[in-house]
């Protein structure tokens, strides 16, 4: 693979670098941000999985408990591929006693379903920088 195609999968997929890198250093960086992205991905796959089946959870018994639960499990990831904005929140919240989650995946501010995420790791899984 040319360095130019490397410097535009590297531009196409937000990874920094400079242009007096070599080849192999830019691939290097493009190797490293794709497993980044799949890893993360995957952990929000799981997690959002996981979570899914939170209805019937008993919260903690302590309101401090609750509080720790809740900051644990409550997050966001914003991840711009392409010009595209994905993003996935997870939002947990616990009653004295209910356990609440809500996860949200948009693509540029439209919302979608898990099978944005699991569609997104397919395709950087078909990358190959070889």
């Amino acid at each position: 693979m040319t360095k130019d195609k490397l410097i535009y999968m590297a531009t196409i997929l937000g990874v920094g670098y400079y242009k007096s890198w070599t080849k192999g250093r830019i691939k290097d960086a493009i190797d490293n941000s794709l497993s980044y992205m799949q890893t993360a991905i995957t952990y929000d796959i799981k997690h959002h999985e996981k979570q899914s089946g939170a209805y019937f959870w008993r919260p903690p018994s302590t309101a401090a408990a609750r509080r720790k639960l809740e900051a644990d499990r409550t997050y966001a990831r914003t991840l711009t591929i392409g010009g595209n904005v994905y993003r996935y929140e997870s939002t947990v919240t616990c009653s004295c006693k209910n356990y609440y989650y809500r996860g949200e995946f948009t693509i540029n501010g439209e919302k979608r379903d898990v099978r944005l995420w699991k569609k997104l790791l397919h395709d950087l899984s078909q990358i190959k920088t070889a």
